[in-house]
């Protein structure tokens, strides 16, 4: 199954959360912190930095055992 969600003005670390909570059919509050797969930091600086060339981004990483995709437009999907 793949979900996909394209939230204005919310920061991409609160996508990926939210995201996979609802894929998982978990609360937000009840998964790991999501430091624990990637720097928050990070993700939101490098997604941030791309609006002039939103297509060349890809990030993928493993969050809650979900593979999770996150392009330069500020999609996040997620793959179980």
């Amino acid at each position: 199954m793949v979900s996909s969600t394209r939230f204005v003005d919310i920061p991409v670390v609160m996508k990926v959360v939210q995201r996979v909570a609802a894929v998982t059919d978990q609360e937000v509050t009840k998964l790991l912190p999501l430091y624990d797969a990637i720097d928050p930091e990070a993700l939101d600086s490098l997604t941030e930095s791309v609006v002039t060339s939103p297509a060349s981004l890809e990030i993928r990483f493993t969050y809650a055992g979900q593979q999770v995709i996150i392009d330069g437009r500020g999609t996040v999907s997620v793959e179980n």
